[in-house]
């Protein structure tokens, strides 16, 4: 648990319009207390189809790699194939013509959920030479007759997803690059391309962890993930990927699960779709680490993404995890403030609960009461920032306080499982607390 932590204030006209969209000061202001922990980094939060953006350091170059992030991209094409009769998730690995050991068992389902038994392939690469598909061919055809799959429980690989890239190029006679871009990334108006560092060369990854990006992009991917995005794949395919296919019993104990191309888990509070990537991989040069995470609800779904070059441990990962639910918190508050500024009728609250979006008890509390003055309030607010906030595996408490030319205003919410509101407080300088 995280205690109570102040963070810096922010300058920004504040916009009440109950989106949950953040100003890039906002961001700020919520991520701030865990940056010493996390390390020079980006970060962004994408919420009712607006990213603010926390650039704390410029990256060279500008467009990041992603790693591994890759894999949900991938699995989304595959899934868009599916969609179009191009190939099936039942097909054997087999009819492909690779002539892989035991590719007559091997399904392209197996593939997605790394459950094919396939070693992983990168080893003995020089990551700074541009390889051809041959030369990863190589790896590939040398590791799985090195190790002969065993079809089992989950064993993570970057063979799979490679694999799976190359079968999108056979079946679409199309470049991978080409087929993201037409599927993914055109209708949603991003960036995310493959490309190459000074030092490394991300095509030795494919359709395991090519792509490349600004946070940015990768806030706006996980969030377009977070809300089912038709643009890219109907609702069942969606439900598909995002079904939580697989225990990733051999790299966590926490029971998270693993769809198909992100893990299923519980951050705290929140219920969400997740992926993280490091590149290169051969400890001689400081990685690429990158992290998104969807927030998989339909009230308010959203997309949050980390960059950074510094070192990796279990405790920046933490931090990350903090400064997600807190950007989280922080959206979920600007759209209850917006909400319970409009006194709503007492029904409306009956719905929330109804829908799991508050707690009874707190219904009940302001079902009637007199909301007047925090609309009267806000409406002399210009500017909000996070005064602490506790970050839990059962809550997230956060703290705000409003200012303005003739008014001050301090907020509390407290959320529960799920994002659902737990406890509300206002407190005018006109008023006592409500």
């Amino acid at each position: 648990m995280i205690g109570l932590v102040a963070a810096l204030l922010a300058t920004r006209i504040f916009s009440f319009d109950g989106s949950g969209a953040l100003t890039n000061e906002e961001l700020f202001s919520a991520v701030g207390p865990w940056l010493d922990q996390i390390g020079n980094c980006q970060i962004a939060f994408c919420a009712a189809n607006k990213a603010a953006v926390y650039e704390g350091r410029k990256f060279d170059p500008s467009f990041f790699p992603f790693g591994s992030v890759t894999k949900s991209a991938t699995a989304a094409l595959v899934l868009r194939l599916a969609e179009l009769k191009k190939l099936s998730l039942s097909d054997r690995l087999s009819i492909y013509g690779f002539h892989l050991p035991g590719d007559d068992t091997v399904s392209l389902e197996q593939l997605l959920t790394h459950t094919s038994g396939y070693p992983e392939y990168f080893w003995g690469a020089d990551p700074a030479v541009t390889p051809s598909e041959n030369m990863v061919w190589d790896l590939v055809r040398k590791a799985v007759t090195t190790s002969a799959p065993t079809p089992a429980p989950f064993k993570y690989s970057n063979t799979n997803y490679f694999i799976l890239g190359v079968i999108c190029e056979q079946v679409t006679g199309k470049k991978l690059d080409e087929l993201y871009q037409q599927y993914l990334f055109s209708p949603l108006d991003l960036g995310i391309k493959p490309g190459r560092t000074e030092k490394f060369d991300p095509h030795w990854y494919g359709g395991a962890g090519e792509l490349m990006g600004t946070a940015e992009d990768l806030a706006n991917w996980s969030a377009a993930i977070a809300r089912v995005d038709s643009r890219v794949l109907k609702p069942s395919s969606w439900e598909r990927m995002l079904a939580g296919q697989v225990p990733m019993n051999e790299r966590s104990g926490s029971g998270d699960l693993y769809g198909f191309g992100v893990i299923l888990s519980s951050l705290s509070i929140y219920d969400s779709a997740s992926h993280a990537g490091e590149l290169p991989q051969n400890g001689l040069e400081p990685p690429f680490v990158s992290l998104m995470i969807a927030r998989r609800d339909r009230h308010n779904p959203s997309g949050f993404s980390l960059l950074t070059r510094a070192k990796w441990s279990k405790s920046s990962l933490n931090a990350a995890y903090g400064a997600f639910a807190s950007a989280t918190a922080m959206s979920d508050a600007k759209t209850w403030i917006s909400r319970l500024r409009r006194s709503p009728a007492p029904e409306q609250f009956l719905r929330w609960v109804s829908d799991g979006e508050m707690s009874p008890d707190l219904a009940k509390e302001f079902g009637g009461a007199d909301l007047g003055p925090l609309d009267s309030a806000i409406g002399r607010v210009d500017s909000l920032s996070v005064e602490a906030e506790q970050v839990s595996g059962s809550s997230v408490m956060i703290a705000l306080r409003g200012r303005g030319a003739r008014e001050k205003i301090a907020i509390s919410a407290r959320f529960g499982p799920h994002g659902r509101l737990e406890g509300f407080g206002f407190k005018p300088a006109s008023g006592g607390l409500k």
